[in-house]
This record gives structure tokens, C-alpha cells and sequence, in this order.
């Protein structure tokens, strides 16, 4: 019973390598690629596959219509499409298609890049805003956004991308009462304080008092 397994074992194993042989793809060499069983040239950069090779017959290739593109050898049947940079997505061309080559875009002022690739930016986006109640604490570059912070306690904000923060007003310093306090997006709202007040009234009922007696004794 051994034998007849191990003998049996053996079968399956040269079917097993007899199988791998006859159904073993080919290795092509560098720049050939393989179809149905043979290896094919591929197309040079700024062609494409129109025909795949044959045993007869070597690949066909055709130059890349306009707006296409291969940048390098390839088996494609179709070239890839050219870049286009959208100016409302605030993108410009730095360096126009080719058949060999991609359009080479870059971001429109007031936009960063987040993908950058080695043949260009692939997609910008507008610089963000800092509102109210924050200040710029890093301008956008090519490759930042604008950084915004919030302004530190006891300083305002109340324009759009402001460069610094303003501090409170300080009331009493000016003999001033706090009427409403200050935000991260507002001054602090002064009032005259009470003493005060009183002192002007009295200093105007003195001069209605000194006019009214001035036409008494004229008259």
C-alpha cells in the first residue's frame, strides 16, 4: 500500500510540473510586453498601441492625437489625456501638452497647492479666510494655507484677515466706567463715570447761572 502511494504521489507531482511548463508564461525583455503568449516591442514615449505584434509582425504604433499624451514606453492602446488647468479652480499653465509630456500647472495667487507632483501641482486651493475674532498668524505661501489664531484674552479682532490683534481699551485709565466688556471681536464700551457727569452738569447750571445774572443786571 506504501508504494502504491508513494508511486502515486510521484504521478501528481511530474503531472503537476508537466502542467507549469506547458502553461508557463514567457519573461519578456525590458520594454516588450506580453500578449498572447508573445513579446512585443512596446511604443516609444508620445505613441501609442494601434496594433499588437503578431508573430509575423511587430507592434504598430501611431503618434498621440492632440490633447493626449505618453511620457514613456508603453502598451497602451490610447495615450492619456492632457491637464487641464482651470483657472476657476486657480490653477494656470505654466508649460503647455505635448505628445510626450503632461501640462505643467501652478496655483493663481491667493491659492496654495495640496498635491504636489514632480511634473507640477495637480490640484490648488484657495486661500481660507481668518474671521473676525483671529489674526494671521502664517500668510499662505505656494505650499501652506494662511494659519489663523484666535486672539489671546484681552485683545479684539474686527476685520477679516487682520494682521495683529488689538487690546482692550483700558476705561479706567481714561476716568472711564466699563459699560460693556470686550470680545474676541469687539472693544470694550466705556461710559463717563458719575462724578464726572455731575461735574459737567454743575459746570453748565454755573454758566446758565452767570449769563442769567449778566442779563438781570443789565436790565
Amino acid at each position: 500500500f506504501l508504494n502504491f502511494f508513494f508511486f502515486f504521489f510521484k504521478c501528481k507531482i511530474t503531472i503537476f510540473v508537466l502542467l507549469s511548463v506547458m502553461f508557463a508564461q514567457p519573461e519578456c525583455e525590458q520594454a516588450h510586453y506580453l500578449h498572447h503568449g508573445i513579446c512585443c516591442p512596446m511604443c516609444y514615449p508620445g505613441t501609442y498601441v494601434s496594433h499588437h505584434c503578431s508573430e509575423t509582425k511587430s507592434t504598430d504604433c501611431d503618434k498621440c492625437p492632440s490633447g493626449t499624451y505618453a511620457a514613456e514606453p508603453n502598451k497602451k492602446t490610447e495615450c492619456f489625456p492632457c491637464l487641464v488647468c482651470k483657472e476657476d479652480l486657480g490653477m494656470y499653465s505654466v508649460e503647455d501638452c505635448n505628445n510626450t509630456k503632461d501640462t505643467v500647472c501652478d496655483c493663481l495667487e491667493g491659492h496654495h497647492c495640496n498635491k504636489i507632483t514632480p511634473e507640477g501641482c495637480r490640484d490648488c486651493q484657495r486661500h481660507k479666510t481668518c474671521p473676525p475674532g483671529e489674526y494671521v498668524k502664517r500668510p499662505g505661501t505656494y505650499r501652506f494655507d494662511i494659519l489663523c489664531l484666535l486672539c489671546p484674552n484681552g485683545t479684539y479682532s474686527d476685520t477679516e484677515d487682520s494682521k495683529t490683534c488689538k487690546p482692550w481699551t483700558n476705561c479706567t485709565a481714561h476716568s472711564y466706567l466699563k459699560s460693556n466688556p470686550g470680545t474676541f471681536t469687539s472693544d470694550t464700551q466705556c461710559k463717563l463715570h458719575w462724578a464726572i457727569v455731575l461735574l459737567i452738569l454743575l459746570l453748565i447750571s454755573f454758566i446758565i447761572w452767570v449769563v442769567w445774572r449778566k442779563k438781570t443786571g443789565m436790565s
